[in-house]
């Protein structure tokens, strides 16, 4: 645990020139400070203050890590001061990068800039910062300051770090002021790829100041093709087209008058053909953000499993920035920790809670986008992804060759029947052929780790109205995030309420899928379902009931990430601790059966001794709306297939069952039922 203290910079001078960019203090700079405890008011703040008094050292200062100037520990404020000389600084672009434990009050001649990790309102020499740094001052955040802050000539940047307790084992203070010139753009956030298909993409950064945009890209560093975006803008967006699929290309950012950043780590990969069955990687993290030093290790473990292999996909669970998804939180918690990941990896988020400032369950705000998540972000609304064109970036949807990817959002889109997520998902499962369909939100459908999905709305009513429709479409894996805990189901379908309604007829095949691999063919429905709320938090606290009764697999205190690789019929997934160890795996296979018509199968009525259909099915022919009724109790896989022989909608009936195909194209339908001992099809003619 480190201390807060408050930090104070004064004592070395310098003469700032003009030029393209110039560090005014550096790291190791020397700072005048008090590490007394004594208190110091507000004077020590102001340019006329006397400091003669105080001690000087070089950054970092502090106690407990190896400081280069160990300070007195076992005190909640300290103060720094530092004063520097700058000529016309209204010619800059000022930047601060600090690193604090526990929280931070910068002042820049005597004005409050920069509060990290400190309550509102006035505090003193006893005001604790409002929580141990979770970092434990490894994080450097970064603010950039506007050249108002600073007159031309002495400028005294002050600082006050405050310990959480006069217990802390440590404390950290270091920052760095840079100028840039005000003529030249700087990159202050990306470059990051976003929504990807197999013929463009589309290519994010922010500036310091406003300026133009141009894109070079080519399939070598030569590049050789161009876009530009004249509108003057400090977050840049331009859209790459004309892509052959499965192709990687380089690429360079920057304005029209000159390149901001080219280097080998620039480049791209375009999405392959739908047809595809190469090695598709794909990893998912889960309430990640925070800045945690366990955030840093579990990104190092799965690039030590990834190895010299590309990754394809990086799927976000929600949560993706703590505490309140401001725009600070994602460029410090999520920004700055992934910068080699972002110029390469195609990335595709989902809403949390704390995306949303944890501003209220489908509150009247929350039904909106006034969040900086919408803004940051370039999503695939429309169909030119594989998807069905969804019109709002709360969901979406995207092929990645043979797999369907679904991204919804739990906590600010309705999801009961008839609402807009609910038909968008509809017609997209509807309209999906891929071999593979993977769905991902952020509130975990069943859940007893920190969150109970027996008592919490968000989680009851993704179950009760989403999960229905996911395995109706046959959906092979859910990812969801919120419980910070670990925790991955069996092969199930049909469990639809509390936990104490799950019974062992809903585990379509029994065992982890380790030893023996999930086989999911048409003759049967299935869908695992894992939790990963655990890439930068963790928590060994439960709920009752835990583990729930469905997983196969729960663990607590533990870190870490999920990985999937697919290839062809084949789907394996890993838990990747943040320590490298592989806790849990398991493998599924889809083999390629096709439909077969079992025209006169029959089975034996012991009570009546004669021998009857499997089913029934009224009214046939139907405009849409029919009902199955089976001729015997127990449970029946039901699967329709069209004309063309593909499957579209399959379920696991008990009882009678009312089918909706209103949706769908006139014409002659398959549907084909399967018992333990018997199959029975026949044909069924939706009219309009």
């Amino acid at each position: 645990m480190k201390k807060n203290f408050i930090l104070v910079i004064l004592a070395a001078f310098g003469t700032l020139m003009h030029c393209t960019a110039q560090t005014i203090i550096t790291k190791n700079s020397v700072w005048k400070y008090k590490a007394d405890g004594t208190d110091q008011g507000t004077a020590w703040r102001l340019n006329g203050f006397n400091d003669a008094a105080w001690s000087m050292g070089a950054a970092e200062l502090g106690y407990g890590d190896n400081p280069a100037t160990s300070l007195t520990p076992s005190k909640i404020t300290y103060y720094f001061r530092k004063s520097v000389n700058i000529t016309n600084p209204l010619q800059y672009i000022f930047t601060i990068n600090l690193r604090r434990d526990d929280g931070i009050i910068v002042y820049i001649n005597g004005t409050e800039r920069i509060r990290n990790n400190m309550p509102a309102g006035t505090v003193d020499y006893n005001t604790p910062a409002s929580a141990n740094a979770p970092d434990d001052g490894n994080t450097v955040f970064t603010y950039s300051i506007p050249a108002s802050a600073f007159l031309n000539g002495t400028n005294i940047i002050a600082a006050e770090v405050h310990n959480n307790s006069t217990t802390s084992s440590d404390l950290t203070f270091e920052l760095e002021l840079v100028a840039n010139s005000a003529s030249v753009p700087v990159i202050t956030r990306g470059p990051y790829i976003q929504s990807t298909t197999a013929g463009s993409t589309i290519l994010k950064w922010r500036t310091n100041i406003a300026c133009d945009s141009k894109v070079q890209w080519g399939a070598s560093s030569s590049f050789g093709r161009s876009a530009t975006d004249a509108a003057l803008a400090t977050d840049h967006q331009v859209q790459v087209t004309g892509l052959t699929p499965n192709t990687k290309y380089f690429y360079s950012i920057g304005t029209t008058a000159v390149v901001l950043q080219a280097n080998a780590a620039n480049f791209f990969w375009t999405a392959p053909p739908a047809s595809s069955t190469q090695t598709t990687r794909i990893w998912a993290i889960g309430d990640f953000g925070n800045g945690s030093t366990a955030q840093t290790a579990v990104l190092n473990a799965y690039l030590n499993y990834l190895g010299p292999n590309k990754n394809d996909m990086w799927l976000w669970l929600g949560d993706n920035a703590y505490e309140s998804g401001t725009d600070a939180e994602y460029q410090n918690n999520v920004f700055a920790k992934y910068g080699p990941q972002f110029k390469s990896w195609n990335f595709y988020p989902s809403p949390g809670n704390h995306d949303y400032g944890d501003i209220g369950y489908l509150s009247t705000t929350a039904l909106g986008t006034n969040f900086p998540y919408f803004s940051i972000f370039n999503l695939p609304t429309t169909a030119q992804a594989g998807g069905i064109a969804s019109g709002s970036e709360k969901y979406y949807s995207y092929n990645w060759g043979n797999i369907h990817f679904i991204s919804l959002d739990s906590y600010g889109a309705q999801n009961t029947v008839g609402s807009p997520m609910y038909n968008w998902l509809r017609n997209d499962l509807m309209a999906n052929t891929q071999k593979w369909t993977i769905a991902y939100w952020h509130h975990a459908p069943y859940s007893k780790g920190t969150h109970n999905s027996d008592t919490e709305r968000e989680l009851i009513n993704m179950r009760t109205n989403i999960v229905p429709l996911l395995e109706t479409h046959k959906a092979d894996l859910v990812l969801n995030g919120h419980s910070h805990t670990y925790e991955r189901s069996y092969f199930i379908h049909g469990h639809y309420g509390n936990e104490s309604s799950f019974a062992s007829s809903m585990i379509i095949q029994p065992g982890d899928g380790n030893a023996v691999p999930y086989i999911k063919d048409n003759g049967h429905n299935g869908t695992v379902y894992a939790v990963c709320g655990v890439s930068g938090k963790s928590s060994s606290s439960t709920t009752p009931g835990y583990p729930h009764n469905a997983m196969a697999r729960s663990f607590t205190s533990i870190n870490g990430s999920v990985a999937l690789e697919i290839k062809g019929d084949t789907l394996r997934y890993k838990f990747i601790t943040s320590n490298g160890s592989i806790p849990d795996q398991f493998t599924m296979i889809k083999p390629s059966v096709a439909p077969r018509m079992e025209k006169e199968s029959l089975i034996n009525d012991v009570k009546t001794q004669q021998t009857k259909k499997l089913f029934s099915i009224y009214p046939n022919p139907s405009a849409g709306i029919f009902h199955i009724q089976p001729a015997v109790k127990g449970k029946t896989t039901i699967e329709i297939f069209n004309n063309g022989g593909s499957l579209i909608l399959s379920d696991v009936i008990f009882d009678e069952k009312t089918v909706d195909l209103s949706g769908y194209a006139a014409g002659d339908y398959i549907i084909k039922g399967t018992t333990a001992t018997a199959a029975y099809s026949c044909s069924f003619l939706l009219s309009k």
